[in-house]
């Protein structure tokens, strides 16, 4: 069994508690914080493994893939982290651009939010099918002989109540989708504004185990929630001291040093998008507060709305 990293090593360790070499502080939700070693947080055994369809053999070179990916990324980081500026020629960009695109979405949080939008696209198709009862009835029909009525009706309402669930037997077609949406959304972050943000003295910037988080840009109606990728305003801390504020062209440029009492909105996205994971540098009340103030899930939950109606689905336990 190989760990599988969905969250870099070498990213965790920026968060790492000041006397170790690689520990930091790992939060749940109604828990204790742990101080934990960034080899043991933020992974699954055999992750990025995938059934090869030509052969049926288990690959596990995704991995030598990220890996590749990091290394590039790993040095760019530094130097920002070391000069407080974005300072990147068109290769650099690209390279950290294509890092943060596949740090998005390589995440335990990004599959459930796959599995979830899935699992809704598929209750509402069939929700819909089965609210017609004579077409229902006929394809019933149509796919096994002898079905009674009584029994087509009975199956009819488990679509429309929805009193079924859905599961999958493996992730290799989530991680598909995963490494096809970062190669899209890749050049919508490649695009943006990058700027460089300092926590205000005695604040700190926390990460968790989906550390890249979405916001909705002044002036964007709520109706289009945080507009997305393309057109939101994307937020990466890179240590408790520092972070990555990527907005769109002719967007208004932010103060590097954040004024007291701005953070907030910052910290709880990251909180509230997590899966299991928030990380720090440091113990702290405010932190265990403002995530047992959310619920698990809470950020991967897909909403639709049909016929008036608005449903929510969250990725299957």
């Amino acid at each position: 069994m190989a760990r599988h990293h969905y969250v870099p090593q070498f990213y965790m360790r920026n968060f790492k508690i000041d006397d170790s070499k690689s520990s930091v502080f790992a939060y749940r939700r109604h828990k204790k914080p742990e101080r934990r070693n960034t080899d043991t947080v933020a992974f699954r055994n055999n992750f990025n493994n995938y059934v090869d369809i030509k052969t049926g053999d288990i690959n596990s070179e995704l991995e030598k893939v990220f890996s590749v990916i990091e290394d590039k990324a790993k040095p760019l980081m530094d130097r920002i982290l070391a000069t407080e500026k974005v300072e990147l020629d068109e290769k650099e960009r690209a390279n950290l651009a294509y890092f943060v695109a596949t740090l998005h979405t390589r995440t335990v949080a990004y599959r459930n939010i796959l599995k979830a939008q899935y699992v809704a696209m598929m209750k509402t198709m069939m929700g819909v099918f089965a609210s017609n009862k004579n077409t229902f009835a006929k394809d019933a029909e149509g796919y096994q002989a002898g079905i009674t009525s009584d029994q087509i009706e009975e199956v009819r309402h488990t679509f429309v109540n929805e009193k079924y669930e859905i599961s999958f037997e493996d992730d290799d077609y989530f991680l598909g989708q995963s490494l096809d949406l970062a190669n899209k959304i890749f050049p919508y972050i490649a695009e943006k504004v990058w700027h460089v943000l300092k926590a205000p003295e005695s604040q700190f910037f926390i990460t968790s185990d989906s550390p890249l988080t979405i916001h909705r840009p002044a002036g964007m109606p709520a109706i289009r929630g945080t507009g997305g990728i393309a057109d939101g305003i994307l937020f990466l801390p890179l240590s408790p001291r520092y972070a990555l504020v990527l907005k769109n062209p002719g967007s208004p440029k932010p103060d590097m040093n954040m004024p007291k009492g701005s953070m907030g909105q910052f910290n709880y996205a990251t909180v509230f998008y997590s899966n299991e994971y928030v990380f720090s540098d440091v113990l702290s009340k405010d932190v265990e507060t403002l995530l047992n103030s959310t619920n698990e899930y809470d950020g991967q939950t897909a909403m639709v709305t049909h016929a008036g109606k608005t449903t929510r689905y969250q990725p299957p336990r």
